[in-house]
């Protein structure tokens, strides 16, 4: 039996019988091979696009093979540590939306009275206790958005429950704060937001210290990504597109700052967007003349917005399925 070299995308992958292989030359000349489990193509392009940015960094000996392999089979099959991690995401996520002086909160701005946002609230306080309630195990791995793209094995499915009634309880909290804060009650906003604290502390600590360290040292920033991206897919644009898309990667990095890719979520997509909606077209004056950080703080008329069709080109390359790209949406579903 012989192995099969895939030249479609995704790189990296040979084919043996009907198993795919993740498979790349070493430095040392020898090569990493190890099997991925599965003869579903689909599967291995969602498990590509995970495990490609990483490559480079086993190939500089950045990485250790080790680490990567444990990487594979983190991306096959979902850990409780995972799970905690997806939880502390949703929580500092639904802290930013309670906390009325975060610009990041979707409340900062509001334009509704306190009055409506206080009955919406309480409305919508309701409407998660009874979804906490009705949750089950069968349901409970869409709501995070993982039943795609994980295994769950059958001994992690109570904590994946237990940890999905946690969320649906965090954003009931969340709307108890809306509620207590429109409605001027502010000692029980007080104490709502200090619980938030307290959990964030708990998910945390539950979380490896030594996993958490090895993960933000593997994990690429934003810039390196970026340029692996462009490195690769890059070749084949022409010169006005690679201006063009080094303009929209320009905003990203400006509002998030160079931050690790599996940091970014899509709170940070959402905040990102919001600023592209205020941008000018770059191609008239006197915005051609002006940095980005002027553009961004000037006061723009709305005949020289951006048209709405440019700003989903800038969601188009943010989003790209391409396996150097995922880095921009993590897999993380908010109710």
């Amino acid at each position: 039996m012989t192995n099969k070299r895939l030249y479609n995308k995704p790189r990296y992958i040979t084919q043996r019988g009907k198993t795919f292989y993740i498979n790349f030359r070493l430095p040392s000349g020898t090569f990493f091979r190890q099997s991925l489990g599965t003869d579903s193509l689909k599967a291995v392009e969602v498990t590509m696009s995970r495990l490609t940015p990483f490559i480079p960094l086993v190939q500089n000996g950045t990485m250790s093979e080790e680490t990567f392999r444990a990487k594979i089979n983190g991306v096959r099959e979902m850990t409780l540590e995972g799970l905690n991690r997806l939880l502390l995401n949703i929580l500092e996520i639904t802290i930013e939306d309670a906390d009325f002086s975060s610009p990041n909160s979707r409340y900062y701005n509001s334009t509704q009275s306190l009055d409506v946002l206080a009955k919406q609230a309480k409305t919508m306080a309701d409407v998660m206790r009874s979804k906490m309630v009705n949750v089950d195990a069968d349901t409970a791995s869409r709501l995070w958005g993982l039943d795609k793209e994980f295994i769950i094995p059958e001994d992690l499915k109570p904590s994946l429950l237990d940890n999905t009634k946690r969320m649906i309880h965090f954003h009931d909290l969340q709307f108890q704060a809306i509620n207590a804060f429109s409605s001027g009650d502010a000692p029980r906003y007080e104490k709502i937001m200090d619980i938030f604290s307290k959990e964030k502390a708990n998910i945390a600590q539950a979380i490896s210290p030594c996993t958490l360290a090895e993960e933000e040292a593997d994990c690429p920033l934003l810039s390196d990504a970026w340029k692996m991206f462009t490195s690769e897919k890059g070749k084949g644009w022409a010169s006005t597109t690679a201006k063009e898309n080094q303009r929209f990667y320009d905003v990203l990095l400006y509002v998030i700052g160079d931050i690790p890719v599996d940091e970014i979520t899509k709170q940070h997509i959402r905040k990102t967007i919001g600023v592209i909606k205020g941008l000018p077209r770059r191609n008239k004056n006197p915005y051609s003349e002006m940095t980005l950080e002027e553009c961004i703080e000037c006061d723009v008329p709305e005949d020289n917005l951006l048209s709405s069709q440019h700003v989903e080109k800038h969601l188009k390359i943010y989003c790209k399925r391409h396996p150097t790209t995922v880095w921009f949406i993590p897999p993380v579903a908010v109710i």
